[in-house]
């Protein structure tokens, strides 16, 4: 794709550049390239944006720079080793509601600004095509990776609503066993997929949030020696969290749902509804439900599949 020049789009609010390639240009490989930007900066009204990534084109930097935009989607399915490697991803949007990030390609995601209280979806990595590796404890300069991941989590620490997915989770894990999280003050609706490996994040995350009010909470057991520990107790659950979804995928451990459901309903002061997957099995259901609880108006109801963005 060669620009010669791009026109005005005065009215333009709504965009989708579904797999659009960008050919082989020395700017686009010296990050020279501004061609996105440019074409951004000619739509000054537009509140839409979706990028759908071909990996295979050579525009190493996406940088997504307006002020009027309220929704942004990029998607980057990297199954496959894309052309170039160190990818990167600047978002600077003032205005931003709503914002997915759906990244397994860019080794940098810098978040400049989006609005406070928006609502994220978030599965990126930071590792490119290589898969995740551990932050190194020494590795703390202006330009590391945990210095990336540090000012990612503070700028997204204002949304109101948050889908996270294991990917991140682990980065995140990784991180915390480093340095403090940024608490979540606004943050009243979470959905997060959890493995077993890191259990431990999860009163970590939560004591994060202390005005959380909704959580669906996916999990898989894949380890069956994996003990799970819930020790301490976040602020939320004796203030504001009043709704808990919970579903299993992949194999299940009998002594970890207990433990897992019995954390909620032993610590939740006014807990108002635990809802759980037709997955934790008939058994397991009635167990849960002699578990004496720490809410009196809270009730246990089963057969939620699946999670709603518009939930209670």
């Amino acid at each position: 794709m060669e620009l010669e020049f791009v026109a005005s789009l005065p009215c333009l609010k709504v965009m989708c550049l579904d797999i659009v390639r960008y050919e082989y240009d020395d700017s686009l490989i010296h990050d020279e390239s501004n061609y996105l930007e440019t074409l951004l900066t000619s739509c000054p009204v537009l509140e839409k944006l979706t990028i759908i990534r071909d990996i295979f084109d050579y525009l190493k930097i996406i940088c997504v720079r307006s002020k009027s935009l309220k929704s942004l989607t990029l998607w980057v399915d990297s199954c496959q080793v894309g052309l170039l490697e160190d990818h990167v991803v600047e978002i600077d949007a003032p205005r931003l509601e709503h914002m997915s990030l759906h990244d397994h390609l860019s080794r940098s995601i810098v978040i400049h600004s989006i609005a406070p209280y928006a609502s994220v979806n978030i599965d990126v990595h930071f590792d490119g095509n290589d898969g995740y590796t551990s932050l190194d404890q020494d590795d703390d300069d202006s330009n590391s990776k945990r210095t990336m991941i540090r000012n990612f989590l503070t700028k997204i620490s204002t949304v109101s609503r948050m889908e996270i997915s294991y990917n991140t989770l682990e980065v995140i894990h990784d991180y915390s066993k480093l340095e403090q999280l940024p608490h979540f003050s606004n943050l009243s609706w979470l959905y997060a997929s959890f493995l077993d490996s890191f259990w431990e994040l999860l009163p970590t995350f939560l004591c994060c949030c202390p005005n959380l009010h909704i959580l669906v909470l996916e999990f898989v057991f894949d380890i069956e020696e994996s003990p799970m520990k819930l020790s301490s107790v976040p602020p939320c659950f004796l203030s504001s969290l009043k709704y808990v979804k919970l579903a299993t995928q992949g194999t299940t451990k009998t002594s970890s749902q207990m433990k897992l459901a019995r954390y909620f309903l032993s610590h939740c002061a006014v807990l108002k509804k635990l809802s759980l997957s037709k997955s934790f099995g008939d058994g397991i259901i009635k167990k849960i439900k002699k578990i004496q609880r720490k809410s009196r108006e809270c009730i246990i109801v089963t057969g939620c599949v699946a999670y709603h963005r518009q939930d209670e």
